[in-house]
């Protein structure tokens, strides 16, 4: 046994053997520390501009985070762990997002290298954990303290796990003799962090024969909802309608009505075409298109892939991608929607270098391929495409003078340390055109909102296509049915607006809960249980909701101008238990045989995705009595009458 050889490859096994070692406890025991993580919760109390800081120092957008501290974050904003930019950028290993906070200068109010978080790790700490080399170099160079202990009593060095890192970290005073004087004494001795950035991917740089990005999705389609028997073209029409008022409401929630519906076939061509034909919402598409749901990704780069970007340079690419969509107003949206961008110029861009030869630019910004040579990464040309359309912004928004970047700021603002990341040779004739001229697909703003008013007030979003409206209470726990599906079990109503509220795709916006999110509300307000019960009937009533029937199909909203965010088909619905005096009247399936089918109730997502919900019957009790005759009739027209019975009107099939 003496002569084994173990894991490290060495033979002294009973040496090994001889030393104390200890299992370290996990780390989950006492808590993990951040270790340079944010995340949605963790931002909770800093005000918007500290908090897109933070979430930019994450993802290593560099042009972002230059933006943001010049006006006005807080380069030393903490999430609620005591994480700031320094350390989410160490953890992504952004050299360029490190360099520029370490380039702030020297002040009260700038960010220490050997700050720490709420576990004692500096951003050298995290740096070294993750294996990051040149970042742990930069923060060397800029005095990090090699020595300092987190609280658990660690040093960096300790942490490391990266022989190339842990090289770095062990260099000492002892190993360089001759030096004397402070810590800056040693920085020439340092390696150049630039020299050891990693070097571009090749999904970063591209592939010359255009194999490296690509698009191809895994899109499985989704069958309609409604029976093909039903689909016939009054009712396509009808939906079509239908669908364009919703869709300019909120397009996620429009996209899914579209094809639950059988309004358009689910594929990313006939939706992207459906919307140009039908000339949407521009700033509903855009925004959706910037979101980061799966659909949402896959129809962004179908409808960015449809616009030949050959060369076009910065300028020409942003106007001819944003002619037909909105720019989102919100950051990281435009972060997502630029980055797609530059994927798709670069994608096809190299194809032509290979298959076309190299093409020339007319205009006087660097096009084409003379571009391509500039910034040589998909990564720079996105920053590049997402400051050029802040500069814009900058230039025309409500600003006072002193805050107008100037071409040397703008050109400063791509440099990282000693190097210039992006050239002036690309930079100022960009600055020139944007100086020059106003570029109206460039503008951010808000979106308008869809006209709502008229001469008698608000009216409602299906105004001349429902042929009845008003106000209802969804009456019975029945109503709420779905929540056992959704929450998976849990039968909390108090946490039934928490639980539909994850039933959309995990983004940031989709994981905040739906009482929370503006996307989502309506579901939250229709669903959320009300204390109030009947005395002769024991029934609960839930909220109140907005319903419009629109031929045989019965939308319910949040209120009279938003979108539904569900809806029910009445083809094989009878209506029942009609009570004059209370204005209730209830929906049920018909009995077929002796088996008791039960109701589909399709609530929308906001990721455009559904889900069906099966209800025993949906009751329904009209805030105003007076315009229940009127949903009587309307549903009379619908029904093929069998008998003289008020209880039981059965609704005919389309």
């Amino acid at each position: 046994m003496g002569g084994s050889i173990g894991f490290c490859g060495r033979s002294d096994v009973e040496k090994c053997r001889s030393l104390d070692c200890k299992p370290r406890e996990h780390p989950d025991a006492a808590g993990a520390p951040p270790a340079g993580a944010i995340f949605a919760e963790t931002l909770a109390g800093l005000n918007e501009v500290d908090q897109q800081l933070l979430l930019f120092c994450s993802k290593g957008q560099s042009a972002a985070v230059r933006w943001l501290l010049r006006f006005g974050a807080d380069a030393g904003a903490r999430d609620c762990n005591g994480t700031t930019g320094l350390h989410a950028a160490c953890r992504k290993g952004s050299l360029r997002v490190v360099q520029a906070l370490l380039d702030i200068p020297a002040t009260e109010s700038s960010l220490p290298v050997n700050i720490a978080d709420a576990s004692g790790w500096t951003p050298l700490h995290v740096a070294a954990c993750n294996g990051r080399q040149a970042v742990a170099a930069a923060l060397l160079r800029s005095h990090a303290d090699a020595a300092a202990r987190t609280k658990s009593g660690q040093v960096a060095l300790e942490l490391c796990v990266d022989s190339a890192t842990k090289s770095l970290l062990m260099l000492r005073r002892e190993d360089f003799p001759g030096v004397t004087g402070g810590p800056a004494a040693l920085e020439k001795h340092l390696p150049n962090a630039a020299d050891m950035a990693d070097t571009p991917s090749q999904e970063s740089q591209g592939d010359p024969d255009g194999e490296t990005i690509r698009y191809e999705p895994f899109f499985v389609p989704r069958e309609p909802l409604i029976p093909a028997g039903a689909r016939d073209n009054d009712f396509l029409a009808l939906c079509d309608r239908v669908s364009q008022r919703c869709f300019n409401s909120q397009a996620g929630r429009g996209l899914a009505f579209l094809v639950a519906s059988g309004t358009v076939r689910d594929r990313p061509t006939c939706m992207v075409d459906y919307w140009r034909m039908n000339r949407l919402s521009a700033e509903q598409m855009g925004l959706y298109l910037s979101e980061d749901f799966s659909l949402a990704k896959i129809l962004r780069m179908e409808y960015l892939n449809s616009i030949r970007f050959v060369n076009t340079g910065v300028m020409a690419a942003l106007c001819f991608a944003f002619s037909e969509i909105a720019l989102p107003w919100d950051l990281q949206c435009l972060d997502r929607i630029t980055w797609s961008l530059a994927e798709v110029w670069v994608r096809q861009h190299l194809r032509s270098q290979t298959r076309e030869g190299p093409l020339m630019s007319s205009s006087r910004e660097l096009a084409g391929q003379a571009l391509w040579a500039q910034v040589m990464g998909v990564d720079i040309l996105h920053e590049l495409f997402f400051s050029t359309i802040m500069l814009h912004w900058n230039h025309y928004a409500d600003l006072p003078d002193s805050q107008r970047v100037l071409l040397q700021d703008w050109v400063d603002m791509h440099r990282a340390g000693d190097n210039q990341i992006i050239s002036s040779i690309v930079l100022a004739p960009i600055y020139e055109m944007v100086s020059n001229w106003k570029w109206e697909p460039l503008q951010i703003g808000k979106p308008r909102s869809l006209e709502t008013k008229s001469q008698d007030g608000i009216r409602s979003l299906f105004d001349g296509v429902a042929s009845v409206e008003g106000w209802a209470y969804a009456v019975g726990d029945d109503f709420l049915s779905h929540v056992n599906e959704t929450a998976q079990g849990s039968i909390e109503q108090e946490r039934i607006h928490e639980a539909l509220g994850y039933v959309c795709e995990g983004t940031f916006s989709a994981r905040v809960p739906i009482a929370q999110s503006a996307v989502a509300a309506p579901i939250s307000h229709a669903m959320k249980a009300v204390p109030m019960e009947d005395s002769t009937s024991g029934m609960h009533f839930s909220s109140d909701v907005w319903i419009s029937l629109c031929g045989p199909l019965l939308l319910l909203s949040f209120d009279q101008v938003t979108c539904p965010f569900a809806f029910m088909y009445l083809g094989k619905v009878q209506l029942r238990d009609i009570n004059p005096g209370r204005a209730l009247f209830s929906l049920e399936a018909p009995q077929q045989g002796d088996e008791t089918s039960r109701l589909e109730l399709v609530l929308l997502l906001p990721d455009a995705r559904w889900h069906v919900c099966s209800l025993q019957k949906l009751v329904l009790q009209l805030t105003d009595a007076r315009h229940l005759k009127d949903w009587i009739a309307c549903f009379a027209d619908l029904a093929l009458m069998t008998g003289s019975s008020t209880n039981s009107i059965p609704l005919k099939q389309i």
